[in-house]
C-alpha cells in the first residue's frame, strides 16, 4: 500500500513539472456532461435555412427531453419529400408540413447519449422561378384573366399591400395595379406585371353582349406552330366570333386524318389539312383549349451529290440544301450543271447556293475555266475616297493604269449573302455570331451594342483577320460583360485592304436577340412557311405567310428598328422582289428564293416561281 501512494506521488510530481505531456483534447467531439447529454446540430447553411426557435447547441440533463428546434427553409428554398434524416439517441427529425410541401422542420426528443446531428444543407431544393402573367388585363374597375394563384397591389401606395385575387375576374379601384404569380412551397413568385383599371363610365349605356375569354395551350414537345400573322393564342374579351388561330406541324410531323381535340363552350379545333388546324368559333362561356401534338410521319431521304463540291448528303423533301464549289488551282468557277433532278439554284453563278430539294436523287457539277496568267511586273492596288465612299482597284504596270470600283451589284450580292446567312445565338457565357464566306474578304469587322439603336459605326467590337474567318464568340462589350437580361444589336461587314486601310465590300442586316433572362422579350424558336412554294405572274403581287414558334410562349418578339418581326430577302431581285412584309412581287420569268428571316438569324424559305 506505501508502494502504491508513493508511486501516485511521484506520478503526480512529473505531470505538474511537465514532463509529460497532457492528453490532447479530441477535436471534433462532444464530451458528455456529468449530469445530463450534449446536443449539437451541425450544416446550418445559412443562405439556405434559418433556425426560428431552439439552439443549435444544448446540454441536456438525463432522463429530460430537449428544447425543440425548428429549422425553416429560406425564401427560395424547401425541404423536399424525400428530406430525411435517421434517428440518434432518442432524437428524431420531422417535417412540419404534408410530405412534397415542407418548408420547416422540427428537432425533438430525450436523449440517451451525446448527439451530433447534421441538417444537410445540401439535400434542400431551390424553388423553380415562373413567368410574370402577361394574360392579365386592365378593365372596368377590375382586373381579367386573374386566378386564386395571383395577388395584386396598388401602384401608388408606399408601402405596397398585397392582396388575393380571384379566379377570372377581380374587381378593385381605378388605378395603376401591380399584378404577379404568388410564391408556393416550390415555386418562387414572379416578376410582376402593371396593369391600368379604369374608372367607371356612368355616361355610357351597358353593353348588352356578354364576352368571353378563350385560351390555347400549345403543350410542350406539340412539334406545332403558330401563325406569325395571328398569335393570338390568348384572346381575353370576345364578342361574338373569335380570331381564327392557325397551328402547322413541323418537318416529320403531321395532324393525321383523325386528328380529334374535343370542342369546348362552342370553340372547336379544324383540320385543314395534313399539316394546318385552325382553332375557330363563337364562344358561349370563358374557355380553354389544349392542343394535341402532331404526329410522327416517315421522312423518305433522297441523295445529292456534288461533284467539284461539297453539300453531298441525303435530304428530305423541303429541305434547304447549301452547296459550295471547291477552290481549283489555275482555275475559276464558272457555273453550275444540274445533271439530274429537277431543282432550281438560287445562282447558277455563284459559288455558293442552294435549292429546294424534292422527291427525287439530284446530281450536280461544279464547272471551271482556265484562269487567264497576270503579266509580269503588274502590281495591284487599292484606293478609298474618304469623303465619297467609293472605292477604286487600281491595276498597274509600267505602261498603262486601269481603274475599277466596287460594284454596287457586288456590294448588294455580297450584303445579301451575309443577310441570309448571318445569325447570333448564346452559347457559354458568350454570344456566338456565324455567317458565310464572301469572295475576295480579307476580313471582318463585327460591330455590337445593347439595345436598339446603340450601334456606332466607329465601335469595332471583334475584328478578324483573314477570309476564311466566319465565326466569333463576344463576351464583352465596350469592357462590361453582356448580360442574358438585356437585348443587344450586331452587325457584320466584310472588308478587302486597299492602301493598307479597309474598304467594306459588303454589310449584313442588324441583328437583334433578346438573353434568356429578359423579362419581356423573347426570340424566334424555328420558322415554316405556310406554303413553301408559290406561283405569281410578271407583274402581279402574292403575300407570304409564316408560322413561328417562340423560344418562351409568354414573353414579346423582339422587333427590329421598323417593329416587323421578320425580313425578306430575295435570292434574284430579277426574278422577284420582296416587301418589308412579306408581299412578292414578280418581275420576270423564272425562279428564285425568297428568305424569311428572323432577327437572330433563324431562317425558312419559300420558292417562288414567276410565269
Amino acid at each position: 500500500m506505501r508502494i502504491k501512494r508513493v508511486y501516485a506521488w511521484i506520478l503526480a510530481f512529473i505531470m505538474i513539472m511537465g514532463l509529460v505531456p497532457a492528453v490532447p483534447e479530441k477535436m471534433g467531439t462532444v464530451e458528455a456532461a456529468s449530469d445530463g447529454y450534449h446536443v449539437r446540430i451541425w450544416g446550418i447553411d445559412t443562405e439556405k435555412m434559418t433556425i426560428t426557435s431552439g439552439s443549435d447547441n444544448q446540454t441536456v440533463e438525463k432522463g429530460s427531453p430537449m428544447a425543440s428546434v425548428t429549422i425553416q427553409a429560406n425564401s427560395n428554398y424547401y425541404f423536399p419529400e424525400d428530406y430525411e434524416i435517421s434517428n440518434q439517441y432518442g432524437i428524431s427529425v420531422t417535417r412540419n408540413e404534408p410530405a412534397g410541401t415542407t418548408t420547416s422542420i422540427t428537432i425533438s426528443g430525450t436523449p440517451t447519449n451525446d448527439v451530433e446531428l447534421s441538417v444537410q444543407s445540401d439535400l434542400l431544393k431551390e424553388k423553380s422561378s415562373q413567368n410574370s402573367p402577361s394574360w392579365v388585363m386592365g378593365g372596368e374597375l377590375c382586373l381579367t384573366g386573374t386566378t386564386e394563384d395571383m395577388v395584386y397591389a396598388d401602384a401608388n401606395t408606399i408601402p405596397l399591400v398585397w392582396k388575393k385575387c380571384t379566379y377570372g375576374t377581380t374587381t378593385t379601384t381605378a388605378g395603376d395595379k401591380y399584378v404577379k404569380l404568388a410564391g408556393t412551397w416550390n415555386k418562387k413568385e414572379s416578376a410582376y406585371i402593371t396593369r391600368t383599371v379604369t374608372a367607371a363610365k356612368e355616361e355610357e349605356e351597358p353593353v348588352p353582349t356578354e364576352t368571353y375569354s378563350v385560351r390555347i395551350i400549345n403543350p410542350d414537345n406539340s412539334h406545332m406552330l403558330i401563325d406569325a400573322a395571328h398569335d393570338d393564342a390568348y384572346q381575353p374579351e370576345v364578342s361574338g366570333a373569335m380570331e381564327d388561330v392557325y397551328y402547322v406541324a413541323d418537318t416529320g410531323y403531321e395532324f393525321p386524318a383523325n386528328y380529334y381535340v374535343k370542342s369546348e363552350s362552342g370553340v372547336r379545333v379544324e383540320r385543314v389539312d395534313s399539316r394546318t388546324i385552325k382553332v375557330t368559333g363563337t364562344p358561349t362561356d370563358d374557355v380553354t383549349i389544349t392542343l394535341k401534338a402532331a404526329s410522327v410521319i416517315t421522312l423518305t431521304y433522297h441523295t445529292v451529290t456534288v461533284t467539284n463540291g461539297s453539300g453531298s448528303g441525303k435530304y428530305v423533301s423541303g429541305d434547304i440544301v447549301t452547296i459550295k464549289a471547291n477552290t481549283k488551282s489555275g482555275m475559276n468557277f464558272s457555273r453550275w450543271n444540274i445533271k439530274k433532278g429537277a431543282v432550281t439554284l438560287g445562282d447558277s453563278h455563284s459559288t455558293t447556293t442552294t435549292f429546294i430539294m424534292r422527291n427525287s436523287n439530284v446530281e450536280i457539277e461544279a464547272y471551271y475555266t482556265e484562269a487567264t496568267a497576270s503579266s509580269t511586273g503588274t502590281s495591284t492596288s487599292i484606293s478609298t475616297n474618304t469623303n465619297t465612299g467609293t472605292t477604286t482597284n487600281t491595276s498597274t504596270n509600267t505602261s498603262t493604269t486601269q481603274t475599277t470600283a466596287i460594284s454596287q451589284t457586288t456590294y448588294s450580292n455580297n450584303s445579301d449573302l451575309l443577310d441570309i446567312s448571318a445569325k447570333v445565338s448564346w452559347s457559354g457565357g458568350k454570344w456566338k455570331l456565324t455567317w458565310s464566306k464572301v469572295s475576295g474578304a480579307a476580313g471582318y469587322d463585327v460591330f455590337a451594342g445593347q439595345g436598339k439603336k446603340s450601334l456606332k459605326t466607329n465601335t469595332v467590337t471583334s475584328n478578324l483577320s483573314g477570309n476564311g474567318t466566319t465565326t466569333t464568340k463576344i463576351k464583352t462589350i465596350k469592357g462590361k460583360k453582356v448580360n442574358k437580361k438585356k437585348t443587344y444589336e450586331f452587325q457584320i461587314k466584310a472588308y478587302r485592304i486597299v492602301n493598307r486601310s479597309k474598304e467594306y465590300i459588303g454589310a449584313s442586316r442588324i441583328l437583334y436577340v433578346a438573353g434568356s433572362k429578359n423579362k419581356t422579350y423573347t426570340n424566334i424558336k424555328k420558322l415554316s412557311p405556310v406554303k413553301k412554294s408559290i406561283t405569281v405572274n410578271s407583274g402581279s403581287t402574292a403575300k407570304i405567310g409564316t408560322y413561328v414558334k417562340k423560344e418562351k410562349s409568354s414573353k414579346k418578339l423582339v422587333t427590329g428598328r421598323n417593329g416587323k418581326k421578320l425580313q425578306y430577302v430575295s435570292s434574284n431581285k430579277a426574278v422577284a422582289t420582296v416587301s418589308s412584309t412579306g408581299t412578292v412581287t414578280g418581275v420576270s420569268s423564272g425562279s428564285c428564293t425568297i428568305y424569311v428571316i428572323a432577327w437572330n438569324g433563324k431562317k425558312t424559305s419559300v420558292k417562288v416561281t414567276v410565269q
